[in-house]
């Protein structure tokens, strides 16, 4: 089996201004070749919030570009972004395509999940959306089985080819109900990350993956478990069926700090003592077909084409709460490990 080396930079913004723009990974940069660069940044829509401290777009959008300019990444996964601002961001940072629609109608309506990638350097292959419904495919609100999700929620995916060597993966953006988003929060979350696994279980290339979101839920959650080791669910309860994920991920900014108590809900100020409600996963890798064999530990223990194994190392910056770790993909790795630069 072929493998692939890949490098992913991971970047963590929620809410403008919560994360002060570092210049670690522009050292690292000059460092390392061959890797895709991540960032998931929810905008905030368009409004003022007294409470929160934020002015409008307007007052805004300019730190929002440069925010994104000064990082540089390759992949941008946007919440809370109407399609009209997604536009706005494409026409001032010049180097980005985007593939979006608006929630409410998988057009122009409602808030998006947009993911930008560099048109220089990627093709879009495949893409599409699936919403958090009884009707996926169609833009939706789930019903009562979905603990009545209202406004719609959505996560749109698109596999990219970097042009210079053929070499796919696939994006996955999200923005799940916060708690008066829906009747039975807990219940619409966990429909929601049981979709998206099945989802990215059934993608049509054995590609890597990658998650980027604002989940709303907090790393002892059920979603989050589920996602990343499996967990009994329902918690707290009698009799509980243990459920793990068909495509585990890795929390990058958890393997890079395992004590860390810095959050990402931070009403826009330069703090971090809030909840870590967003993320960015990385897959794992392909598993071996022996049961309970975890990661592959060689080529001969894996089937299928150009796949990778991960390793995560990072830099956080000191004397902030902005935060970066970078993933890399690289074959020979059994087990995903942590270096700190």
């Amino acid at each position: 089996m072929k493998r692939v080396r890949l490098l992913v930079l991971i970047l963590l913004l929620a809410a403008v201004g919560c994360m002060p723009v570092s210049n670690t990974a522009r050292v690292l940069k000059a460092a390392l070749t061959n890797r895709v660069e991540v960032l998931s940044f929810n905008i905030f829509h368009d409004a003022s919030s007294d409470a929160r401290d934020l002015p409008g777009w307007s007052g805004r959008k300019d730190l929002v570009i440069r925010t994104i300019g000064l990082n540089d990444p390759d992949v941008v996964g946007l919440q809370e972004a109407y399609i009209w601002q997604v536009e706005e961001l494409v026409a001032a940072l010049p180097r980005y395509d985007y593939f979006g629609a608006g929630r409410n109608d998988g057009g122009r309506s409602g808030e998006s999940v947009a993911i930008l990638y560099r048109k220089d350097r990627f093709e879009l292959n495949e893409s599409g959306h699936f919403w958090f419904s009884e009707t996926p495919d169609n833009a939706s609100k789930g019903g009562d089985s979905w603990g009545n999700i209202d406004p719609p929620r959505m996560t749109t995916w698109v596999r990219l080819l970097e042009k210079s060597t053929g070499k796919g993966f696939y994006v996955y953006n999200l923005h799940l109900n916060h708690n008066g988003g829906a009747d039975d929060p807990d219940l619409a979350r966990w429909r929601s990350v049981l979709l998206l696994t099945e989802r990215i279980n059934e993608r049509s290339h054995d590609d890597y993956f990658i998650i980027t979101g604002d989940f709303n839920t907090t790393e002892d959650s059920a979603p989050i478990r589920y996602l990343k080791e499996g967990v009994c669910h329902p918690p707290n309860s009698a009799v509980c069926v243990y459920t793990s994920s068909p495509v585990p991920v890795i929390d990058a900014f958890r393997e890079l700090h395992p004590d860390s108590q810095s959050g990402t809900r931070c009403s826009n100020k330069n703090e971090d003592t809030g909840k870590r409600i967003d993320y960015i996963f990385v897959w794992r890798g392909p598993q071996d077909t022996q049961p309970g064999s975890g990661l592959c530990a060689s080529d001969a223990g894996c089937q299928g084409p150009d796949l990778m194994e991960a390793e995560i190392v990072g830099r956080t910056r000191d004397q902030s709460s902005s935060s970066s770790a970078f993933a890399s993909f690289r074959s020979g790795v059994s087990n995903p490990s942590v270096n700190q630069p």
